[in-house]
């Protein structure tokens, strides 16, 4: 909607840092999170620490993602999104 988006792939640790930081389009965007979201999916599936990001808040923020993109025309991503948020649902 806005363009290209800035996205910091390395940490930022000062302004210098800045200038370094690619520019990529919105499906790259999304492609990134996604990809960020399916790797998190390897952190434990117990609960541990209420604060703490573990695999089933992966799981429910991907398929927020996935529903979001099926709304915009994307196949496959309905069915994606239904069997996260079904896993979630039986998984007690």
């Amino acid at each position: 909607m806005f363009g290209d988006i800035p996205i910091p792939i390395s940490p930022i640790t000062n302004t210098n840092d800045i200038s370094n930081i690619t520019m990529v389009s919105g499906e790259a965007m999304w492609t990134f999170i996604s990809d960020e979201l399916t790797l998190a999916l390897l952190l434990p599936q117990t609960l541990s620490d209420r604060n703490a990001v573990n695999y089933w808040a992966a799981k429910a923020l991907l398929g927020k993602i996935q529903l979001y993109r099926s709304a915009k025309g994307i196949s496959n991503e309905w069915e994606a999104a239904f069997r996260n948020f079904s896993d979630i649902l039986n998984s007690g």
